[in-house]
């Protein structure tokens, strides 16, 4: 029923030759966690929290939710609007 909440996650990956930005605004981020310089990972980030994603250095968000028209129907858009390149592979 509500797998999908409980599912979620987006792991998150910087380019290469890329630094480590500053990870504020992303403390609310659910269940966050900066594995290296140049990935991350995460729950399901909110539409507010991807200008926090891009400005802690990430270019690439990999969206693994599975594809809900009513629920993450403009997640890759928000993430264009960013700059950052998104790539979506929903987990059934």
């Amino acid at each position: 029923m509500w797998r999908w909440f409980t599912v979620l996650v987006v792991a998150i990956l910087m380019s290469d030759g890329a630094t480590a930005q500053s990870d504020n605004g992303l403390g609310n981020a659910r269940a966050y966690l900066r594995i290296s310089t140049q990935l991350g990972t995460a729950g399901q980030i909110t539409y507010d929290e991807v200008a926090a994603v891009k400005a802690a250095g990430y270019d690439v968000v990999v969206n693994l939710a599975p594809a809900h028209e009513e629920r993450n129907a403009l997640d890759g858009f928000h993430v264009a609007q960013d700059g950052m390149t998104c790539v979506q592979i929903p987990d059934s």
